[in-house]
């Protein structure tokens, strides 16, 4: 299901409970679903449960089945649920259906009777209105061959992530109305693309998994042509709540705007005191920073700052570039990256691993979609490089600590936003009104606040600040007299100069500054150094896409298409829920 917000609310607590010794005493033993879609678009689902009870008394069990699913923009999917019949081990069970909110709640067994041990439960019912019909917009950006505009896709959690007990073995058979297009089937919490085991057949497709733990879901995804269908797919969307009403808008707003005024005005008045060591006059600097690599700078310079996270990566690759341990290139919109066998100086054992991370055993690579090896090879990189900076004292540890007296608007904002939606869900839309305002509102002024508020720098990484300050000055002010000075100071050519200094202009966010500094330097010069363009303007501009693909690289996408394909993961699909005992 789409509502990971209201889910990552209670993750630390389902996590905590997960991880518990004895924290089941029951188990779904196995969770079978056979579905078929039929041609008239409603899908027919049987669900055979094996649960568990073991040596706990109950009544028998209660199934929450989704009627509305929340998409990205805030509007709603319903779904038309008829349940059919339900059985406890083949014979007629006593069963109470109850609306709650955007679920259906079938809650099976005798009030007056307690049972205990294994027990199989079977589930009958029909969903309408599930069913989604591709546009051509979807299709390009799905990228199957196999698939046209008008054929029809099924996005379902077959099995969704809310149970209370874990499943030991969960098997899914589809049967749809036609051949089976394309397919794809994930388990795990919420956006995992872990691929569970599939069994596939012309018209009929079986997913399984062996141990599901609370919050994990499993997924399947599979298209079938229009002609499958004899009768039109309906999507049934509700616009978003309207209902909020004005009286609880107003104290929300009221709370909002002094959460946000209040911390500031603090902010402010207190900014002088927190400053610390203060950072000296930052003096021309033409060399790097206390020797350090672009990246190695840039991590002691901005820490955690995401834009420079990324830049870091850039900067890396065409410093190995410079110095012959890579050739970068270009193939239309992908970077490509092929692994050099010497370079110029010594690699640092960080920098091969993150060409390792990009390149195959061919010793080349492209840099295109998102590619989770490269992703946590950074992530462990950049990690790293954090801690030598805090170690060195080059980035002092504990000058956010003036940060931290606004951590309390944090967790206020956070509990009232997720007490908002919590109750939301429930249709406490007074309450709600209230609460999702004035939290968002403490996040707005915690933010504020933080922002105002300065580091508080020691002596050593003050100075090292004014290090960095006076390198950048350098490369961003009139670059044409810069390179006369780097000339004159360094004794190098002007293409090593070129070379040698642009990793670090792309940690400033400078690297097209810093070209139009060289406008006569040769494409064989340039070849010098691994940069491959006609001059030093367009290979900045190179430079440049290669930030905006290494971002799409190492950033896990998000999903906004109504298509599994593209980008779909476990719990992302209509359909799943959960359940327990009671």
């Amino acid at each position: 299901m789409r509502r990971a917000l209201m889910w990552a609310l209670a993750g630390a607590a389902a996590t905590s409970l997960a991880l518990a010794p004895g924290a089941y005493a029951e188990e779904i033993s196995s969770f079978d679903v056979d579905v078929t879609i039929g041609a008239d678009t409603v899908m027919d689902i049987s669900e055979t449960i094996v649960y568990d009870f073991e040596s706990a008394e109950r009544r028998g069990i209660f199934r929450d089945i989704p009627v509305r699913d929340y998409l990205d923009d805030g509007s709603a999917r319903a779904y038309e649920i008829d349940v059919l019949s339900v059985t406890r081990d083949g014979s007629s069970e006593p069963y109470e259906i109850s609306d709650e909110g955007d679920y259906l709640r079938v809650r099976i067994g005798d009030p007056d009777v307690t049972i205990t041990g294994a027990h199989e439960y079977q589930i009958q019912y029909t969903v309408a209105n599930g069913l989604t019909q591709y546009t051509q917009e979807q299709v390009d950006a799905i990228g199957i061959a196999e698939l046209e505009p008008g054929d029809v896709e099924v996005y379902w959690d077959f099995i969704g992530g809310e149970w209370e007990a874990p499943i030991d073995q969960a098997r899914v058979r589809v049967e749809g109305p036609g051949p089976i297009l394309a397919y794809e089937c994930f388990v795990g919490s919420t956006g995992s693309r872990i691929p569970c085991d599939v069994e596939i057949g012309t018209e009929s497709a079986v997913f399984s998994s062996a141990r599901l733990y609370t919050g994990d879901s499993l997924t399947g995804i599979l298209a079938f042509p229009s002609e499958a269908f004899t009768a039109p797919v309906e999507e049934v969307i509700e616009a978003p709540k309207a209902d909020r009403l004005v009286l609880g808008l107003l104290i929300g707003f009221v709370i909002a705007a002094i959460a946000i005024v209040v911390p500031t005005i603090v902010a402010i008045a207190t900014r002088s005191k927190n400053k610390g060591a203060a950072i000296p006059l930052a003096p021309p600097q033409y060399s790097p920073p206390d020797g350090l690599t672009a990246a190695e700078m840039g991590v002691a310079w901005k820490g955690e700052d995401s834009d420079v996270r990324s830049r870091a990566i850039v900067a890396t690759l065409v410093d190995l570039a410079a110095r012959r341990w890579v050739d970068l290139g270009q193939d239309g919109k992908k970077l490509t990256v092929t692994k050099l066998t010497s370079g110029t100086d010594p690699i640092r054992p960080w920098e091969e691993a993150l060409v390792d991370s990009i390149v195959s055993d061919s010793g080349s690579g492209v840099i295109d979609d998102y590619d989770s090896t490269l992703a946590t090879t950074w992530t462990e990189a950049y990690k790293g490089l954090l801690a030598e900076a805090r170690k060195s004292g080059r980035r002092n540890a504990e000058g956010g600590k003036p940060d931290q007296k606004w951590n309390f608007l944090a967790f206020t904002g956070i509990t009232m936003f997720g007490l908002g939606i919590l109750l939301g869900v429930f249709g406490s839309t007074n309450i709600t009104a209230v609460l999702i305002p004035a939290g968002v509102g403490c996040l707005i002024g915690f933010g504020l606040a933080r922002l105002i508020t300065p580091r508080t720098e020691t002596v050593q990484s003050a100075q090292f600040l004014a290090k960095v300050e006076g390198l950048k000055k350098v490369l961003g002010t009139d670059t044409s007299e810069s390179r006369r000075e780097f000339a004159h100071k360094l004794g190098l050519p002007d293409s090593a100069i070129f070379a040698t200094m642009l990793p670090y202009a792309v940690i400033f966010d400078l690297n097209e500054a810093w070209s139009q500094g060289f406008p006569d330097l040769t494409p064989e010069e340039l070849r010098r150094y691994g940069f491959f363009a006609e001059n030093a303007y367009i290979w900045s501009y190179l430079v440049s896409d290669f930030g905006r693909g290494i971002r799409t690289a190492t950033t896990p996408p998000s999903r906004s298409s109504s298509s599994g394909f593209s980008g779909g993961g476990a719990g992302g699909g209509g359909g799943g829920g959960g359940g327990g005992s009671w």
